[in-house]
């Protein structure tokens, strides 16, 4: 850099090696204004940071961010995430074993503080008529100017996401596990753990299959293709961020439970254990301040690989949500104080739980329903040395995802097969996902049966009878022919929601003859030796014809039998 205006004589020759950019500057004017001492430059240079002088004089701010970027891209801490500045920031209130680092977007502010901590920072300044660096800090206005110069963009390297344990990929066609550290593929990737001295220990087959489906052992899921749709997304992970599918789109998993605390947020949680995530948590909000759509712009700003929805109510219906799962891979965020930036998806899992979900038909072509059943009481769930499994899983994680590693090694190994399935929007995922759970697993179709989970979400009347057929299951009323009178006083005595409850009823009639119209509209398709089937339950509707307790004719009752489905 050349010297600022007025000082040719005191620093007129250059030197290509000098931490002051080409510019010798006199020894004795180079000073420790806090020691109040002398030194030499050569003294200077002994010290572990490199120096920097910061725009000033006639050092610019193209010039600086020249010498700046350069040093800060080895740091593997600062990087250009979709044409914008991030810094990996460690997440210091997690405390477990399943801490993990997140992006944050690198601010002016965090700048300044960010150069002190890397660089010794010189500035030019005018003291008895002489140019000389003097200590100095950088202004916000000049962290601003140096965090939108091209340079920033040219040599922080590029990244996509974070990933809190080893990645196995395919690297130049060959098998590889990819350790700690920044990696320079798939657009890059930094992870955060797992060292190559201890390596992930890939099991043989039969003994992956083994382990992964003693995870879920102790659930009770409605029916078997529901275990492979939960098994699949014990795979799907490493399938994702692996970029063995490429980009093909991946659905939302969706655990659903017939009651509360019935393990549906926990089996979520032990996919995260697996890969030693923590996800990035939404809870559907219907007051206070921020929308959903902010919750997941927030999330996705993060760059963390899992985002649940916990303990979803009501219904689902996201625009952002829905372009994230199937779009071109990006999506626009809204950022506070930065506009919209363009934020890659294509690393992401997405998780929701709910005791009865609903979602638009968009929504619901995008997603995967695991439906499980709550464990009676007294269940006596498996138990190890470490606790529940969630703890077993933590305590033994690279065991875990080195028995995921050995399922995609047979799968690649076989290459990369496939089955006819068809009957999800994500074909590529599906199909493959497939193939794995039947040819490995021995589980059954992966979408067998899941059809007329897709309707009844889509569908609000269909999710009302679902909640109604487990209310009667509660209440020891199966088997039993209910009137439409039996139906409302089981919802009002289950505090359960009527689709379109923004009706206001003004007497028990009226509710009665709502709920007698909803009922016909579902069963209107339907031959009389039909029945309807929802979760573990059927609903047969009957008539009998009854005279009029004035003698004046004869009506029709209608009768609904709720039965448990063999």
């Amino acid at each position: 850099m050349p010297p600022p205006s007025g000082a040719s004589e005191q620093a007129s020759e250059r030197d290509a090696d000098s931490p002051f950019g080409g510019v010798e500057t006199p020894q004795e004017e180079y000073r420790n204004p806090q020691a109040g001492e002398k030194f030499s430059k050569d003294a200077a240079n002994q010290a572990a940071k490199p120096e920097l002088i910061l725009p000033s004089g006639s050092v610019s701010f193209t010039q600086c961010a020249q010498a700046a970027f350069p040093v800060l891209a080895k740091r593997q801490r600062f990087f250009s995430r979709d044409r914008t500045l991030v810094e990996i920031a460690y997440n210091k209130l997690l405390k477990d074993a399943q801490r993990h680092d997140v992006f944050q977007l690198l601010e002016a502010d965090a700048f300044r503080s960010r150069l002190e901590a890397d660089f010794h920072l010189w500035v030019w300044r005018e003291q008895n008529g002489k140019n000389i660096l003097k200590p100095g800090r950088c202004t916000n206005d000049a962290a601003r100017v140096l965090l939108k110069s091209d340079e920033a963009l040219e040599y922080l390297p590029a990244i996509t996401f974070i990933s809190a344990r080893p990645v196995y990929t395919l690297v130049g066609g060959e098998l590889k596990i990819l350790y700690r550290g920044y990696h320079d593929i798939h657009g890059g990737i930094f992870v955060s753990h797992g060292d190559p001295a201890q390596p992930i220990p890939i099991p043989k087959l039969s003994e992956a299959v083994s382990l992964l489906l003693d995870v879920l052992k102790d659930y009770d899921f409605v029916t078997p293709s529901d275990k492979a749709r939960a098994l699949a997304f014990f795979i799907s992970p490493a399938l994702r961020t692996g970029k063995f599918l490429g980009d093909a789109d991946f659905p939302i998993d969706v655990a659903e439970a017939n009651e509360s605390q019935g393990g549906k947020t926990y089996r979520l949680k032990l996919v995260c254990a697996l890969y030693g995530e923590i996800p990035y948590v939404i809870a559907n909000r219907k007051g206070g301040v921020g929308s959903l759509d902010e919750s997941i712009s927030s999330a996705l700003v993060a760059g963390v690989p899992f985002i649940l929805f916990d303990n979803y109510r009501g219904r689902m219906d996201s625009q952002i949500l829905e372009t994230s799962l199937r779009g071109i891979g990006k999506v626009g965020v809204r950022v506070p104080h930065r506009g919209e930036i363009q934020v890659s998806t294509t690393h992401v899992n997405w998780q929701l739980s709910s005791n009865g979900i609903e979602g638009t038909r968009d929504f619901v072509n995008r997603s995967i329903i695991n439906r499980i059943c709550k464990r009676p009481k007294g269940y006596q769930f498996a138990s190890y040395r470490e606790g529940d499994i969630l703890a077993h899983i933590k305590a033994n994680q690279s065991q875990y995802l080195g028995a995921v590693f050995a399922i995609i090694k047979e799968w690649i190994t076989q290459g990369c097969p496939r089955t006819n399935e068809n009957r999800h929007d994500f074909t590529e995922w599906a199909s493959s996902v497939d193939w794995i759970v039947q040819n490995i697993f021995a589980l059954p179709p992966l979408l067998e049966g899941h059809t007329e989970e897709v309707l009844r979400v889509s569908d609000p009347a269909l999710s009302w009878l679902r909640a109604l057929a487990i209310a009667v299951n509660k209440d020891n009323r199966l088997d039993v022919d209910l009137s439409t009178s039996d139906i409302v006083e089981i919802c009002q005595g289950t505090a359960i929601d009527f689709p379109n409850n923004k009706i206001a009823f003004s007497n028990i009639d009226q509710i009665s003859m709502y709920t007698g119209r909803l009922l016909t509209r579902l069963f209107h398709d339907l031959s009389a030796t039909d029945c309807l089937r929802v979760d573990r339950y059927k609903v047969e509707h009957s008539t009998v014809i009854q005279p009029r307790q004035d003698r004046s004719g004869e009506f029709s009752k209608h009768f609904y039998r709720f039965t448990r489905r063999s």
